[in-house]
């Protein structure tokens, strides 16, 4: 595989080139771009297609197409086409840039899912000379991608924080103490057996009352 449609800068300078002249780009021009960008898309997949979740070194592999059909794509003036692949890139970054890492596989499903579009569109294109239908799908696509990204923010966020402390907290809790059952005329207060009663009868106390006169 050649080189020369991967070539960003020269592909920029010459669409310059070409707006100098006409503001279309010769149709064939767009099919050789198609056709590596094609190519280069049927080089990722079988690696794809093996994978179990987008691990760094897949991510890294599926960056150098992604990135060179954004670029392209955008110099040929495709840009509302551009605009997906853009967004698709930057959540690949977070993996390639930033050390994003994450086993599940909605990662490596959503790229999967984003080349079927971008073969959908080389067809529009093809055909159309316009990115103008490719928006149906690429819609849904930008919105996935956003909500992907949030995900995986939220996943490495998760990874590295410490655990909250209340998480190794254990509440020891005593078995409940029944307290005791305070008797009729008992202070509850106290901890000192019931008092005894004496029942006094009346010859004794009015001896009682006449011992206390006396005195």
């Amino acid at each position: 595989m050649g080189s020369y449609y991967t070539d960003l800068g020269y592909v920029f300078n010459l669409r310059k080139v070409y707006a100098m002249v006409d503001d279309s780009i010769d149709e064939s021009f767009i099919d050789e771009f198609i056709a590596e960008c094609s190519d280069m898309i049927d080089e990722i997949e079988p690696q794809m297609a093996a994978a179990a979740s987008l691990s760094k070194p897949l991510a890294t592999a599926l960056f150098r197409p992604v990135h060179s059909i954004k670029g392209v794509s955008a110099s040929l003036g495709f840009e509302k086409f551009s605009h997906v692949v853009h967004e698709a890139e930057n959540l690949l970054c977070m993996f390639t840039s930033h050390n994003y890492e994450s086993e599940d596989r909605k990662y490596l499903d959503f790229f999967l899912h984003f080349f079927d579009f971008v073969r959908k569109s080389f067809d529009i294109i093809r055909e159309e000379k316009s990115d103008a239908n490719c928006m149906q799908d690429g819609e849904p696509l930008i919105a996935d991608a956003a909500k992907l990204k949030n995900d995986l923010s939220a996943e490495k966020m998760a990874a590295t924080s410490p655990p909250s402390a209340a998480t190794n907290l254990t509440i020891e809790i005593d078995e409940p103490v029944t307290p005791p059952t305070v008797q009729e005329g008992q202070d509850s207060n106290s901890d000192s057996e019931p008092e005894e009663r004496i029942e006094l009868g009346q010859e004794m106390v009015d001896a009682f009352v006449a011992e206390s006169l006396d005195a």
